[in-house]
């Protein structure tokens, strides 16, 4: 028992005669002679005069806490706990055996049966809960499914006593920290199963957490049972129990008597098994006598009965001969006579045989002519079926391509609207830069003239101004003309691809005659680039936020038409004239050098040279 063990139990008067509900006490157990003579032990274990160690259980079965039967009505009538839970209800004889033992104190406990299933994968047995109701209506609850696992349904500090069989798998385990808080000042934890813990982790760990620095009683007899003293305020016998360790006066026989009650109680639940399998043996040789007796009598009704009909019989086989005889000679003359008529019959039936074989044949024949006429039919009706599958789904696919040809139709006409006031736009900047790089030569050749008079080289530097002034003017119309021309060779190339977009294939082949891959290709190009830049393209050209696509998509097909850049690090207007052949092609400007510019070492804006060579 270690250094928490039994006290506070000791002094039973086993003198006293057992009544009609007890069970006998072993006459080896002799308090008054071991423990007489030490007055501090005999005060101690004054209480175990109490009635509740001699109770006869009313529900026993083959079950290992049937040996502790004794001990959990003792620490009931001791404890008299107001709320008891039996946390998994591994085991129906303790639960009941508290349920007795608070009917017999009388002290208002109501018991809690929490039932979660694991050990066996079912509910509360049917037995159980008859047993609850029939006997303990109004001290047992019994829960079982989900809502047995949840403690939120008692207050906090109101469990007294919560018994937990270890034997009844880890569910009820894992469940008791969240208990913890439920138990009160004065709550005693059972548990059942605690003499070998070692093999389960769990187990283990879980009565090691508990016994930590508190008092407990242990017993070793079956497969253990071990009572915790959890809350501070515990009843003054409990805790002295508790108290008494391996040597002490009264501990060896505090022991025995918890364990020879509970052998007391197991060998009357082995006799009561005995009493039924004698009794169901009585009852089958009863039954047996029985059915030998009916067995008998129907043996005597079966030989006279026999005996009867070998009567019966002889008689009949007489008048049978008789029969035959007279049947025998009539049939002889009956026979010449039918002989003519059967032969007549035959010769008919033969004919009649021929008959409807040969309008069987022709049925047969008739039958496969419409089997193949029918077999032909369903060919028909099912190439007919296809045939107008096919032409529903080809009507489908083209009003669907026809809607989005449209769409993409008044996108298209949209987008070249838009580039050409674009382009517009651009030109008449581009005009109004002319316009006043013309008054600035103008203003200059004036100055030239007015200033005749000064010396040579002044003549000289004003003349290499106007030279250089002419030179960038005609830089600006070479600019001009060739984005003109970079432009007009893109929206010609988009044009193209889009009137041939008419139908996929078109669209395809448009690609393929131009050298370029399909969409998707070129958009999964533009992602790669290192110089495109998704976020900064939404937020340098607003509207494509707007739009809804995708940024590649909207430069791929818009933006780089309309000269916007995909990134801060890639001109596209510059590509353009550095490139003049990929403008012509209609490659999209970061697709080509994505995919070819950078590998070639093309330029990325355009040499001085090229400018003039649109």
């Amino acid at each position: 028992m270690g250094a928490t063990n039994y006290a506070v139990l000791g002094g039973l008067q086993l003198h006293r005669p057992p009544k009609g509900d007890a069970i006998p006490m072993p006459s080896s157990i002799s308090p008054a002679t071991d423990l007489q003579g030490t007055l501090p032990v005999a005060d101690m274990i004054q209480p175990l005069s109490s009635r509740s160690l001699f109770w006869k259980a009313r529900h026993l079965q083959q079950d290992d806490a049937v040996l502790h039967i004794p001990f959990l009505f003792w620490l009931v009538e001791t404890c008299r706990p107001a709320i008891l839970v039996d946390l998994g209800l591994g085991s129906s004889v303790s639960y009941f055996a508290y349920c007795q033992a608070s009917e017999r104190t009388a002290c208002s406990t109501q018991c809690f049966g929490l039932h979660t299933g694991e050990k066996d994968g079912a509910g509360i047995p049917d037995a159980v809960r008859v047993q609850s109701e029939e006997y303990y209506e109004d001290v047992s609850s019994l829960v079982d499914g989900p809502a047995a696992a949840d403690p939120a349904r008692f207050r906090d500090g109101s469990v007294d006593l919560m018994h937990i069989d270890l034997n009844a798998g880890d569910a009820p385990i894992s469940e008791v920290d969240h208990w913890l808080g439920k138990l009160s000042e004065r709550a005693v934890i059972v548990l059942h199963g605690t003499k070998d813990v070692t093999d389960n982790a769990m187990r283990r760990a879980l009565v090691q957490s508990l016994c930590t620095d508190r008092q407990s009683m242990r017993f070793d007899h079956g497969k253990g049972l071990t009572a915790i003293l959890y809350g501070p305020k515990q009843q003054e016998r409990l805790k002295r129990l508790a108290e008494l360790d391996l040597g002490d006066p009264g501990h060896s026989e505090v022991r025995q008597v918890f364990t020879r009650l509970g052998r007391a109680h197991a060998f009357e639940q082995r006799v009561r098994d005995a009493d039924e399998v004698e009794q169901g043996l009585l009852k089958q040789l009863r039954d047996a006598e029985t059915r030998l007796d009916e067995i008998k009598s129907e043996n005597e009704q079966t030989r006279t009965a026999l005996e009867e009909a070998k009567s019966a019989y002889e008689e009949r086989t007489r008048v049978i001969g008789e029969l035959q005889a007279r049947l025998f000679d009539k049939e002889q003359e009956r026979a010449a006579e039918n002989f003519v008529e059967a032969k007549k019959q035959i010769e008919a039936l033969e004919k009649d045989r021929k008959t409807a074989n040969a309008e069987r044949d022709e049925a047969k024949k008739e039958t496969q002519r419409w089997k193949e006429a029918a077999k032909a039919a369903e060919a028909r009706a099912a190439t007919a079926n296809t045939k107008l599958s096919q032409e529903t789904q080809a009507r489908e696919k083209l009003e669907q391509a026809h809607a989005a040809l449209s769409d993409r139709l008044s996108e298209a006409e949209t987008t070249i609207a838009h580039q050409k006031q674009e382009n517009e736009a651009d030109a008449a900047s581009r005009q109004r830069a002319l316009d006043d790089i013309k008054a600035q030569l103008d203003k200059a050749r004036a100055d030239v003239s007015e200033a005749q008079e000064l010396r040579f080289f002044e003549t000289a530097a004003l003349t290499r101004m106007a030279e250089d002034s002419h030179q960038k003017l005609e830089a600006i119309r070479a600019d001009l003309t060739a984005r003109q021309t970079v432009r007009d060779a893109l929206n010609g190339a988009e044009i193209e691809r889009f009137r041939a977009g008419l139908s996929d294939r078109a669209l395809r082949q448009a690609y393929a005659r131009s050298g370029m891959p399909d969409l998707k290709t070129q958009i999964k190009a533009l992602h790669d680039a290192a110089e495109f830049d998704g976020t900064w393209y939404q937020t340098t050209y607003p509207d494509v936020s707007a739009s809804e696509h995708d940024p590649a998509e909207h430069y791929l097909r818009f933006g780089a038409r309309e000269g916007r850049n995909p990134g801060p690090a890639f001109d596209t207007m510059s590509y353009y004239l550095a490139n003049p052949d990929v403008a012509r092609a209609g490659w999209n400007a970061l697709v080509h050098f994505q995919l070819f510019g950078r590998d070639e070492g093309r330029a990325l804006t355009p040499s001085v040279s090229s400018r003039n060579t649109p």
